[in-house]
């Protein structure tokens, strides 16, 4: 810094002593100037107004900021500061206005002297915060910064103090050439950093100089910089050095590129051609030997250079810079230069480098700690010893014991089974092997996960080693991701039968498997792609770990995991696109109470994400008890929602679901518990509750029966009796009659309901079911008649079932018109015939007398289909003539043939 300001200091100075010399001159200039002003006082004001204006307008935002000025205008600002100071306090014999004031107009000179000091002093003390460590961290950066490791020892460090004692004094005759191999991002930088600063410090006399060529654009520019470079390095030590070097570098730039070419490839020496480069060349040479230094000049990234960039390098080191007392230090890999070149002799750097030094790959346990020093700062542990976000502990399992003893779910047929993939051994280092790998992951990692709503919507270990093999094979985004879900096998969970079964269609799937099918189909494809078998096995090994097939108890305790169809999306696309349901959502939802509004909001779309996302709801509520009784029936609703095809297992998770609210929230209280069960039902038209009802009633009217059933399930943790259900189901009723409800659906919830069982197995409804939807068919007959429930009144009745059982209507009118007392009777007395041939009779007799009474009169005559009505009446009287028994088809196709229509 203090020979920065060398130059411009003593430019100052000697300005400075000439202004004080010819002060008095410069006064009576300045007097002379201003006496056309003296007495005007108003147009002085004026400008002083646009002076302060504009210095404040210009420098107010400079202040703001730490804003580095200038140096000239800092000087200038100085000097007319400093002579307007002499000109104010000393014997000048200029006269300033106003006279009976200390301040002067003419002070305001010194004002933006005093803003220009303010901004000197602001950016001074942050600048010295900065180098004396007193600097505050304000926000961290949200990246890594590829920075080098300049501090602290590395991890070639033997090999750097090996070569720092091999240099150590020695000034070779002709330039010497050292050569650091290694692969990107194995620390080259950072060990060409370390080497100049512990060199500099130990070897103040030696000169030290960075050529950053990648910064140069082209192959004369290269040059050119270079001798820049090496002229203002050694121009403190000699006058003619400067010239000399001026001139060598005008007669190089006269060759053309394709004989300095020859002569590299050749080993002919290029100043044997031409006298002029040859002269110029010694002359340089012998300044060079008696400045008497080390000159070692620092190369790194050839390896980010082109073809011809490389060759401009190349001759400075090898050909035009032969000096003596030169070291060349650069830094490359050895393979890119070759396959750039297009060399066919692997050994042509072996005459451009006299020595060629080959870095070790890092240490992988250094590499794994580098990683988790990151994941800490970013995914901090918390005070009780638990992780917030889940990353922190996936990080440190993924390859661990932890990871590994979470695969207990395999069974013995799981690990015989064929199709089910082998997974080998991974570790970091398969992915990550420098510490600029760590970096450009982790910035990488960071800025996917911060798309998902919370870590805890993916598994940790999961999103952790998919971010790593895209890390690891960049191209598979484009290769292998879009096809992902067509060359994976995909598999239904079967939590009956305790394992995962594959039945052909994918539309009912909701699992991804990596099977031997997938791993011959993707091996496939990525083969066309030139991947090594070494590629192949560890993305193999990936796709066994995230995918292959497991057990039932798995999915269902990782509802989120990646090979869950709805939630694969959330691992390969962060759920950036897809708008998905995330186990964030289900979370909150389920803490506030708000899953049924989460399963209301995915209704419209139906299709096979929705089929997922209700499978997924569905088994996060099993998996997650209430702790609050809005919570409990929050879960109700939205199970009663969702829930279209129901399994065993989940009418049993829900019975338990039921039995320990009944024990937690309402004391064992039914009177509080059923109201709430009705509330439930009754808030959708139909839903998964009143057919579970049904069921779990159905099997408890087959116990009180006696009778043999091969099919009947026994359900656990039952708290509720037929009575309780017999309510449930007759309030559903209640509620939808009430609301004139549409037929269908009264008629469907009337039919759930079973009272008991009479003779072989034949099912009878409740007489408070008979009596409510009877007065609602009184009532609103023609929106009955024109529903599907009188089809089999109206001659519509299908051959195929009439073939085969007889022509007979819906048996349900019969119980519907029945004879109270004699459903009493025979409720007494199930397996006496005689009563139940009397109640199916009677049933319809009155449903016959009920038919009779409806009259043409009394409708209007668009509303109801009268040629239906009569061929029902035609229908129920030759059927009750018949002693209640089916019809042939030949007596049921007459009966319609003999009207009149």
């Amino acid at each position: 810094m203090i020979e920065r300001n060398i130059k411009p200091s003593f430019i100052f100075f000697v300005a400075l002593v000439i202004a004080l010399i010819f002060l008095n001159q410069i006064a009576h200039f300045i007097g002379e100037i201003g006496e056309g002003f003296y007495n005007r006082d108003a147009i002085i004001a004026s400008i002083i107004i646009l002076i302060i204006v504009f210095f404040s307008y210009y420098y107010w935002p400079k202040i703001r900021t730490n804003y580095l000025s200038d140096r000239r205008i800092t000087l200038g600002l100085f000097l007319i500061g400093i002579i307007y100071l002499f000109l104010r306090f000393t014997d000048s014999g200029l006269i300033l206005k106003p006279y009976d004031s200390f301040f002067k107009y003419s002070d305001v000179i010194l004002y933006p002297v005093v803003l220009h000091l303010v901004v000197l002093a602001k950016t001074f003390f942050k600048e010295y915060k900065i180098n004396s460590g007193l600097q505050t961290e304000g926000k961290k950066s949200y990246f890594l910064q590829d920075s080098l490791h300049t501090s602290g020892e590395i991890d070639n460090e033997k090999i750097l103090l090996k070569l720092q004692d091999s240099v150590q004094n020695f000034k070779p005759e002709h330039s010497f050439s050292i050569g650091i191999n290694a692969v990107w991002g194995y620390g080259k930088s950072s060990f060409l950093k370390k080497f100049e600063k512990n060199y500099s410090e130990l070897n103040g006399d030696a000169v030290i100089f960075w050529n950053h060529i990648w910064k140069n654009k082209g192959a004369n520019a290269i040059i050119e910089n270079f001798f820049q470079e090496l002229k203002e390095n050694l121009s403190p030590y000699s006058s003619s050095i400067s010239s000399n070097i001026d001139n060598y570098v005008e007669a190089i730039l006269s060759i053309s590129p394709n004989d300095f070419s020859k002569y590299i490839k050749s080993g002919i020496s290029i100043f044997s051609e031409n006298e002029t480069l040859e002269r110029h060349f010694q002359e340089i040479n012998r300044n060079i030997q008696v400045i008497d230094r080390q000159i070692i000049v620092l190369l790194d990234d050839l390896d980010r250079l082109e073809r011809d960039e490389i060759i401009s390098t190349l001759k400075i080191i090898r050909t035009i810079s032969d000096f003596s007392h030169v070291i060349f230090i650069a830094g490359y890999d050895r393979d890119y230069i070759v396959q750039t070149l297009k060399i066919e002799k692997n050994n042509f750097l072996d005459k451009i480098f006299n020595v060629e030094i080959n870095l070790l790959p890092f240490d992988e346990t250094l590499i794994s700690d580098e990683l988790l020093t990151y994941v800490n700062e970013a995914y901090p542990i918390s005070n009780n010893n638990t992780d917030v976000n889940g990353f922190n502990a996936g990080f440190r399992n993924i390859f661990g014991e932890i990871q590994d003893n979470k695969e207990v779910d395999l069974t013995i047929a799981d690990l015989v089974e064929e199709d089910n993939c082998v997974e080998q051994p991974l570790r970091y280092n398969d992915f990550l092997q420098t510490y600029r790998d760590v970096k450009r992951f982790f910035n990488e990692f960071k800025f996917n996960a911060s798309f998902l709503d919370n870590e805890e919507d993916v598994i940790a270990e999961e999103y952790i080693l998919l971010k790593l093999l895209f890390y690891k094979f960049r191209n598979l985004q484009s290769i292998l991701i879009p096809k992902l879900p067509f060359l994976l096998s995909k598999g239904t969970i079967d939590t009956e039968n305790n394992k995962v079964q594959q039945f052909g269609g994918a539309s009912l799937s909701n699992v991804y498997m990596f099977d031997s099918d997938a791993k011959g189909k993707i091996n496939e494809l990525l083969k066309t792609q030139n991947f090594s078998e070494s590629d192949l096995s560890i993305i193999n090994s990936v796709l066994c770990r995230l995918f292959k097939k497991r057990t039932p108890d798995y999915y269902n305790s990782n509802i989120n995991s990646i090979s869950k169809i709805y939630f694969t999306d959330m691992y390969l696309r962060n759920n950036i696109v897809g708008g998905k349901v995330s186990i964030t959502d289900l979370q909150n939802g389920f803490k506030e109470a708000k899953l049924y509004a989460i399963s209301k909001s995915i209704s419209n779309n139906v299709n096979q994400a929705q089929f997922q996302i209700s499978n997924e709801i569905k088994q996060f509520i099993f998996s997650n008890p209430p702790v609050k009784l809005d919570q409990f029936l929050d879960q109700l609703r939205s199970l009663n929602f969702l829930v279209h095809t129901n399994t065993f297992s989940d009418d049993q998770s829900t019975i338990n679901l039921i039995r320990e609210a009944y024990h937690a929230f309402y004391n064992k209280e039914k009177t509080s518990l059923i109201p709430d069960l009705i509330k439930v039902v009754n808030n959708e038209s139909s839903g998964y509750l009143i057919r579970l009802f049904r069921e779990v009633n159905l099997n408890l009217i087959r116990d009180n029966s006696n009778m043999h059933y091969s099919n009947k399930k026994t359900y656990a943790n039952l708290e509720l009796d037929s009575t309780d259900l017999k309510e449930i189901l007759i309030s559903k009723l209640k509620h939808l009659i009430s609301n004139q409800g549409d037929p269908v659906e009264i008629f469907n919830t009337y039919s759930q309901h079973v009272e008991f069982l009479a003779l072989d197995k034949q099912i009878l409804r409740s007489q408070k079911g008979n009596e409510l939807i009877k007065k609602d068919i009184e009532k609103r007959f023609v929106k009955y008649f024109k529903s599907s429930v009188f089809k089999s009144l109206k001659g519509e009745i299908d051959d195929n079932e009439g073939e085969f059982v007889g022509y007979s209507p819906n048996f349900s009118f019969a119980q519907i018109f029945s004879n109270p007392k004699t459903l009493e009777a025979l409720q007494l007395d199930p397996q006496d015939k005689v009563i139940y041939d009397r109640f199916y009779k009677e049933g319809w007799e009155n449903f016959k007398e009920f038919i009779l009474t409806i009259n043409k009169k009394d409708f209007k005559e668009t509303d109801v289909d009268w040629e239906g009505v009569e061929k029902m009446k035609k229908f129920i009287y030759v059927y009750v003539e018949n002693n209640c028994e089916p019809l042939n088809k030949d007596r049921y196709e007459k009966i319609y043939s003999e009207l009149p229509f």
